[in-house]
């Protein structure tokens, strides 16, 4: 058994593994326009994804993609599902690096908040363009032990997917700190 495992990787091409086919520049550009590409449509989607956020997802996705063509021989060496990977990799680090920076990148990126209730009444044409129910957000509320929706002044959707409210009983609290807190002033 292990003579046969000797003798197959005798047979193996070594050189063929690990020497590229496609320019390293190539592969930087196919990775880079498949990057973009994948983002801008997962930003124009702008559906719950849990915690993470769509650059997040894509990384992953181009991740394990690459690495499955490099694995799978769809690329003829190693070598370039590791560029790929790369490039990804590169890029994902550059614009979250960027994104810390720049809050106008951010939003572009990650998208801000969109309300979804005000004043205790769902904003039906938010909840169409990011493609949920009035009972999706019944369930999410409940999570965050909101019974009625009566009971929201303010709720959004957050770039990573989550739902945050703001309740009536909370802004008349804040209200009245922010008075006390100036009369205290004066």
């Amino acid at each position: 058994m292990i003579t046969t495992a000797l003798l197959a990787a005798a047979a193996l091409d070594w050189q063929t593994m690990f020497t590229p086919t496609v320019s390293p520049f190539e592969l930087f550009l196919r990775a880079t326009g498949m990057y973009l590409a994948v983002l801008l449509v997962l930003r124009l989607m702008r559906r719950q994804k849990g915690a993470l956020t769509g650059a997040d997802f894509l990384a992953i996705v181009l991740i394990a993609e690459a690495a499955r063509n490099s694995v799978a021989s769809d690329f003829r060496s190693i070598t370039e599902g590791v560029v790929m990977v790369a490039v990804v990799y590169l890029w994902e680090y550059g614009l979250e690096a960027l994104s810390v920076q720049s809050p106008r990148l951010r939003s572009l990126l990650n998208g801000g908040p969109l309300m979804l209730i005000r004043d205790g009444r769902l904003l039906r044409q938010n909840l169409r363009r990011v493609m949920l129910s009035r009972a999706e957000i019944q369930a999410q509320l409940r999570e965050l032990g909101i019974e009625h929706l009566r009971d929201v002044r303010q709720a959004y959707l957050d770039a990573d997917g989550r739902i945050s409210a703001l309740l009536n009983s909370d802004v008349e609290h804040m209200q009245r700190s922010r008075i006390v807190e100036n009369m205290a002033r004066a």
